[in-house]
């Protein structure tokens, strides 16, 4: 019965999912009905549909891009977040224990100052997200004993470092046009998001989530805890390899979308 269960509910939001794919693109400032929108999306297979340039314009390099990545950010967290609270044998954990949100802000900042392009901006924002990864763990990797709980104080030690760098630059960047970047990019949105910008990260979070789902049984088994674990040939130790995949997810994702709400769920 439990097992019948999940599986009507996967079906529920998997049927949901598809339902808010297609709703998503009638909520716009540009008025397109459902029937336009179903033919846009299929003229690419059927050339026959006659559409207009505009409304081809809007679904395929407005909507669909920023819908996708949406969705994609989404799916990147809670896959993350699921991950963590499964280590941490807690619910309240979330997708940015390692701190990866202050570094890729502190990177979107920098690239602002340097008045980068947008791309530059998503780039420099991806590096320095993995830089403060990079930087916990080394820094976690000296201790020998109590390495999850060390990890999260060093991630929690970065995350402060970086959120004072961010401060600082704030306090150099122009309050006339720069600053304001900064804010806004901090705030978090998808309304410069393209198909460019939703190529960059597609590759990164997919194989990171395959690796994941390949990993979920070792997942569940160290949910049980650290002695059940060992009992079962599985080494605890082996956790920051797992932590550190779902911090690369949780990089990507800000990378594009900011540090949005959904960081802190």
């Amino acid at each position: 019965m439990e097992k019948f269960n999940k599986y009507f509910i996967i079906r529920i939001l998997v049927i949901l999912s598809i339902f808010l794919f297609f709703f998503s693109f009638l909520l716009d400032k540009f008025p397109i009905s459902s029937i336009e929108v179903i033919c846009t999306l299929l003229s690419p297979i059927n050339p026959s549909l006659e559409i207009s340039p505009s409304i081809t314009s809007i679904v395929f390099n407005i909507k669909l891009p920023e819908i996708i990545t949406a969705m994609l950010v989404d799916a990147a967290l809670s896959i993350a977040g699921a991950t963590f609270q499964g280590i941490f044998k807690n619910p309240l954990v979330f997708p940015d224990i390692l701190g990866v949100s202050a570094g890729s802000g502190f990177g979107a900042c920098v690239a602002i100052l340097l008045a980068a392009g947008n791309w530059l901006i998503q780039l420099f924002a991806f590096i320095f997200g993995l830089l403060s990864v990079f930087i916990t763990y080394l820094i976690s990797k000296s201790y020998k004993s109590g390495e999850i709980l060390v990890l999260v104080l060093c991630a929690a030690l970065i995350s402060a470092f970086f959120n004072d760098l961010i401060s600082g630059a704030k306090f150099i960047a122009d309050p006339i046009d720069k600053l304001l970047q900064i804010v806004y990019w901090l705030m978090g949105s998808l309304a410069d998001v393209n198909i460019d910008k939703l190529l960059v990260i597609i590759v990164p979070i997919v194989i990171r989530t395959i690796i994941l789902l390949i990993l979920i049984l070792i997942l569940n088994i160290l949910s049980m805890g650290d002695e059940e674990a060992q009992s079962l040939g599985i080494n605890p130790k082996n956790l920051r390899f797992i932590i550190i995949a779902a911090t690369l997810i949780t990089a990507a994702a800000v990378s594009i979308s900011g540090i949005i709400g959904g960081l802190v769920w």
